[in-house]
């Protein structure tokens, strides 16, 4: 097995045999699953089998060390954002600029995105309504404004809709739950504690601002 490193150092190997070893002691093992047991498990984890809520949504994306037009990326954005607001500007104006300042990321549409998790970007999304407009907000090394367009509700499929990739869905779920209680086994026994606060201090995200959608314009589909 080779594992690779950024900033172009040579790959090298990492051959943990006996660290693999241990852990299948560890963890309980996942039988092969068939179409019998894959649709019991269909039945009993419907949440497995639930697409999350999505958007088609569109996005400006910028380093926050640049400056854009005299200055800071996210006092520009701010400043992009009111005359959205106000309808004296298009969102594609702002992404056409944008595009012209950073090219290494989708400017604009970025399609059906999924809006789950529990980052506070997504649980903003999560929050709006079709139209509206959230940010200007900083993440890590970027700020970004996003537009959110047509929305949809999270679905529960049908079992003929995923037959075939079920059994595979169990397996993965079975070793996604055997990783968990290995984890969980071996934090209580050595007292390991994780300072949630301490983390979440570490991506410092500022609160979320929502443009009604009443002022914004509608996202194209």
């Amino acid at each position: 097995t080779k594992v690779l490193y950024r900033g172009g150092e040579e790959p090298v190997r990492f051959d943990d045999a006996y660290g693999l070893a241990v852990y299948r002691g560890l963890a309980k093992s996942c039988p092969t699953a068939d179409a019998k047991t894959a649709k019991k498990f269909f039945d009993e984890h419907p949440e497995v089998f639930t697409a999350p809520p999505s958007a088609r949504l569109a996005r400006v994306m910028l380093p926050v060390s640049h400056n854009v037009d005299g200055v800071s990326s996210m006092a520009w954005l701010m400043q992009r954002a009111s005359e959205i607001a106000q309808q004296k500007l298009g969102f594609e104006k702002v992404v056409e600029r944008a595009a012209q300042i950073y090219k290494l990321e989708t400017q604009g549409d970025l399609g059906w995105v999924n809006i789950d998790g529990d980052a506070a970007i997504m649980r903003a999304l999560a929050g709006a309504r079709s139209g509206e407009m959230i940010g200007p907000v900083q993440d890590g090394d970027f700020a970004y404004l996003f537009l959110l367009g047509e929305k949809r509700d999270a679905r529960r499929f049908k079992w003929n809709e995923v037959e075939a990739s079920a059994p595979n869905k169990q397996m993965m779920y079975c070793r996604e739950q055997a990783n968990k209680e290995v984890t969980e086994k071996l934090f209580k026994k050595y007292g390991v504690a994780i300072d949630d606060v301490a983390v979440k201090g570490l991506f410092n995200v500022p609160a979320v601002r929502s443009i009604s959608a009443s002022s914004v314009p509608k996202a194209s589909k």
